[in-house]
């Protein structure tokens, strides 16, 4: 699931208005036993590091550094599930 990049970049995330969303989806997984990878923490964790944005200035799409930071926690899950 994105993050609420733009309540990341304005230091209003705790408080944002479609956090709703994410624990929507997370219960409808969980219900159905779906995996979730929520990319709020390490987006939200990132940005407070690098202040770098994940997206494009010309559009909400992800730009190069977004999907390197996709692409980690991607591969961060399936070392994770590849355990099991």
């Amino acid at each position: 699931m994105d993050a609420s990049r733009f309540d990341i970049y304005n230091g209003t995330e705790p408080n944002s208005n479609v956090s709703f969303l994410s624990d929507l989806l997370k219960e409808n997984c969980d219900k159905h036993k779906i995996d979730l990878i929520d990319m709020t923490d390490a987006m939200t964790k990132d940005f407070e590091v690098n202040k770098k944005m994940f997206n494009s200035k010309y559009d909400g799409h992800w730009d190069t550094y977004g999907h390197e930071i996709v692409s980690k926690q991607l591969v961060d899950y399936m070392k994770i599930t590849n355990r099991k």
